[in-house]
């Protein structure tokens, strides 16, 4: 090889690297550069941003392949306030790295390698005493790495540990950051936490340990709390610990896809406004263990303990209350008497049915006879505060007319996906009230307050003339009851309240869809049908959202369309067999500015020679096939039409000619051997 040959082989390793230098400082080009923000997101980075303003003070390199931290990338960066260096392969931050960001508020490391090197890692943030919030997230940390990251954070307010390897708390764990006020464990796989862990934290306020392996929290005393997410654990039971009259001032309690099997122990006095028990195993609401001690022991005996929380204390704050997905099988009325301010209850897929059985088995129960009084006024227990029950996914055949005096202020309720039984009349609110619950059946007439009604799934067959009598019903949902028929009436009542109304997925045709003019109605989803005209009725209607798909319309009649563009604002209507030929309707649709959200999508049937075929009704070519087809149908009545006049020509020819043949004929000459004698006589004279 030449010698010049062997110079080039020994420059390559020297380009290379300044080839691999020049890339390294183009790539930043990406960064989005002011004074004040550094934005090199997903830039392909392998190092820090380097030549940045001294004066920068957010710089955000997340989702990039830096792996190290040192103190010559940010030793000029004094003024940094928020570094973002998450989703990178952070794994060393070098011990003086940090030094210099004094007034370092924000650090957020999520998504990194930080499980390596910890302990040199931990020294690092040592520095950090203005840090106010970290995010160590997803970084594969176990506790005692987590822990060595905390030595020294005082003024640490939000710590982000989620989505890492921690199996225990110890009551060291939190001892360098004594200020934190928000800290986020879910996704980890905690099983034990030592009494005291949060001891020290005295501006504690919200605790998330979702999504972890906890068996039971019997010491619960944090009483500085406001929210404690204790959800998708393996919770049997939960006890408030310490004195059950200490004041708590916790707000929000989420017990949700636990496994308890009673109501947890509450403190007397506390703020509990939401608390949140579904998805659980709670089968039984009523109880006498009032401490602590009791509660433990009866768990420890492998007893069910029935458990009930003070009604002098969390009772009055409760403000929604979720016990759906849970083995309930009566309404629980005991527990709700005395919640006074509760507005939401949801008991949504428990085992509720035959009218809510504690209901309808003893009216007593409802109506209480208090001593004899002068006006002989009844006692009636009642909820007034309620007004919003989620009931859905039961087995509820009725209710009783017992149950919506318990509810006098009621405006969401709830009923999809149970078995109601409708009752035909109203005649059941003018019974007596115990003999009324046995007609089996609902009637919601005479619910003033009611605004929104689910009756999705209920396999109803027919909607009786005036169900809705007295109600002032905004939104009505009869979804999914296959083979629904509406009866005249059904809807009396509702023509200036009802703003949206749901019929999809009834397999109803035209006939069956009887609306009376509902003047304040907007939304209306008449879907998954099968219907080919819409009701006239709607004309009365404001309409400003309608859903038609999956029904068997060919066109809209140009009347209607008019009528609708006038207030209408988005329409859907993909699924229908529309005819390409008569797309009028959707040139007016289209010239009032209404927006058919899947117009895109829409298709048109148009008659081809041998098949029919389709096309997008937004294609330009679609008024081609109808002229074609037009003029194929022209020219087909055309050919036929000159056949017939050729065969009748022709029938009418021959016939005449045959005519004159028969009228033309002459007899014919006889044969000499067919001569008579009086014949050859004849002749010789």
């Amino acid at each position: 090889m030449a010698p010049g040959g062997f110079q080039l082989l020994w420059l390559l390793p020297v380009l290379l690297r300044v080839h691999s230098q020049c890339g390294e400082t183009a790539k930043p080009l990406c960064c989005q550069k002011t004074r004040l923000y550094v934005l090199c997101r997903d830039c392909d980075l392998s190092v820090f941003p380097r030549g940045l303003d001294p004066s920068v003070q957010l710089i955000d390199a997340s989702h990039n392949f830096i792996t190290n931290l040192t103190v010559s990338d940010t030793s000029d960066l004094t003024q940094l306030v928020h570094v973002d260096l998450s989703s990178n392969r952070l794994q060393l931050i070098s011990e003086r790295a940090l030094v210099h960001l004094v007034h370092l508020h924000s650090f957020i490391l999520a998504s990194n390698n930080l499980n390596q090197n910890y302990l040199s890692n931990g020294k690092a943030l040592l520095s950090l005493w203005h840090l106010g919030t970290l995010d160590l997230s997803a970084n594969k940390l176990e506790s005692d790495m987590a822990a060595s990251y905390l030595r020294s954070l005082p003024s640490l307010q939000q710590l982000d540990l989620s989505r890492n390897h921690i199996t225990r708390l110890s009551v060291g764990f939190f001892r360098g950051v004594p200020r934190l006020r928000e800290i986020n464990l879910e996704y980890n796989y905690i099983v034990e936490i030592e009494e005291g862990t949060f001891a020290l934290l005295r501006e504690l306020h919200v605790l998330n340990l979702a999504m972890n392996s906890l068996l039971c929290l019997s010491t619960f005393s944090l009483t500085q709390l406001w929210v404690l997410n204790l959800s998708h654990n393996a919770l049997q039971f939960f006890v408030a610990g310490g004195k059950l009259d200490e004041a708590y001032q916790l707000q929000t309690l989420d017990l949700s896809y636990n496994q308890l099997a009673f109501l947890p122990l509450l403190p007397r006095r506390s703020s509990i406004r939401q608390l949140n028990l579904s998805h659980n195993a709670i089968a039984c609401l009523a109880g006498n263990s009032t401490t602590a001690e009791e509660f433990t022991l009866k768990s420890h005996k492998q007893v069910r303990p029935s458990v009930s929380w003070s009604v002098s204390g969390t009772a009055r704050s409760l403000r929604d209350l979720d016990l759906s997905s849970n083995q309930l099988g009566s309404f629980p009325l005991r527990l709700l008497r005395g919640l006074s301010s509760l507005h939401t209850l949801r008991l949504a897929s428990n085992c509720l049915q035959d009218g809510l059985v504690e209901l309808t088995r003893d009216c007593r129960l409802l109506h209480p006879m208090p001593p004899p009084s002068r006006s002989g006024a009844m006692h009636r227990i009642t909820l007034p505060s309620l007004k919003r029950v989620y009931l859905q996914g039961n087995a509820i055949h009725y209710l009783p007319p017992r149950f919506f005096d318990l509810l006098p202020n009621l405006e969401v309720m709830d009923l999809s996906f149970n078995r109601l039984h409708l009752c035909r009349s109203s005649s059941a609110y003018k019974e007596e009230p115990c003999l009324a619950g046995r007609k089996n059946c609902t009637a919601f007439n005479h619910m003033r307050h009611l605004r929104h009604l689910s009756l999705r799934g209920n396999n109803l067959s027919v909607l009786p003339s005036n169900l809705f009598h007295q109600t002032a019903l905004t939104s009505l949902d009869v979804s999914e009851n296959r083979g629904l028929f509406m009866l005249e009436g059904t809807l009396e009542g509702l023509e200036s309240s009802l703003e949206k109304l749901s019929l999809r997925g009834n397999q109803m045709g035209s006939s069956e869809v009887t609306l009376p003019c509902l003047k304040g109605l907007k939304i209306v989803d008449l879907s998954d049908n099968k219907l080919s005209n819409l009701p006239p009725s709607l004309a009365c209607s404001s309409l400003e959202k309608l859903d038609i798909r999956k029904n068997c319309f060919l066109r809209l009649e140009e009347v209607t369309a008019r009528d609708l563009a006038g207030s209408l604002q988005y329409l859907v209507l993909t699924g229908n067999p529309f005819n390409c030929c008569e797309l009028q309707w959707l040139e007016i649709m289209e010239a009032s500015s209404v927006t058919i959200l899947d117009l895109d999508k829409a298709l048109c049937f148009y008659r081809g020679i041998y098949k029919n075929l389709t096309a997008l009704v937004t294609a330009k070519d679609t008024l081609y096939p109808c002229l074609h087809s037009t003029h194929n149908a022209n020219l087909s009545m055309l050919v036929v039409a000159l056949f017939c006049f050729l065969l009748l020509t022709f029938v009418l020819y021959f016939s005449l000619k045959a005519l004159r043949f028969i009228r033309n004929r002459v007899a014919p000459v006889p044969s000499p051997s067919c001569k008579t004698k009086g014949q050859d006589d004849i002749a010789v004279l």
